[in-house]
This record gives structure tokens, sequence and C-alpha cells, in this order.
């Protein structure tokens, strides 16, 4: 078996779906896990940080945050994502913006703090 004791983990996109089922494995792992999410997890025994992956300046803040209260990172995992049901001629550019800043952007951004 696995153990992440010790270890600190983020990861993005984790109060549903498969980040929610990440992060409940890390944690079962003995990992200190963070979720950063705009929907709040409903597992107390994870640390959530109210995050827009997609905001530059807002997953810097969190990023810093993370480094005082925790003093390393050791596992991100960038699962934050979304997605749109539409045509090229029925999705706006803004909408199109907002799935590349969520799904491509937010990778850089956070892999560019956490190796910070």
């Amino acid at each position: 078996m696995i153990s992440l004791e010790k270890k600190v983990a983020v990861v993005t996109g984790g109060s549903n779906g498969i980040g929610k089922a990440i992060s409940k494995v890390f944690h079962e792992l003995g990992a200190e896990v963070h979720v950063l999410d705009i929907e709040k997890t409903s597992d107390k025994k994870i640390h959530f940080h109210h995050c827009d992956v997609s905001d530059h300046q807002t997953v810097g803040r969190v990023f810093e945050s993370l480094a005082e209260q925790s003093g390393r990172l050791d596992i991100l995992v960038n699962n934050a994502g979304i997605a749109s049901i539409g045509t090229v001629e029925s999705t706006s550019p803004e909408e199109m913006d907002k799935i590349y800043a969520v799904n491509v952007k937010s990778v850089f951004t956070c892999s560019h703090f956490a190796i910070k």
C-alpha cells in the first residue's frame, strides 16, 4: 500500500467527481489535502480554498497562503475542467475563452505557482 503520510497535496476541481475521489483517496493514504474549487467540498477532513483557477492573481494568493500554512507542496493534481455543449456557431468567444482558461491555462498557472 502506498503511503502519503506527511505529504501535502493540492487537487484543483476537487469538490466533485474525479477530483473528489482523488482527494478522498489521498486523504485516506495520509496526505494533507487542499482542494481548490469554486464549489465547497462537503468533506470536513479536506482543506478547502475557494478559488477560480482561471484567475492568475487568485491562484497566486492561494498558493502563497498554502506555502505559509503548510510550508511545502509535494503533489499537484490539475484536475479542474469545464465543458460546454454547443456548436462553433452557438458558442460565444467569451465562453470559449473561459473553457480555455479553466481547462488549459489553469494547468500552467497552478504549476507555475506550485513550483515556486
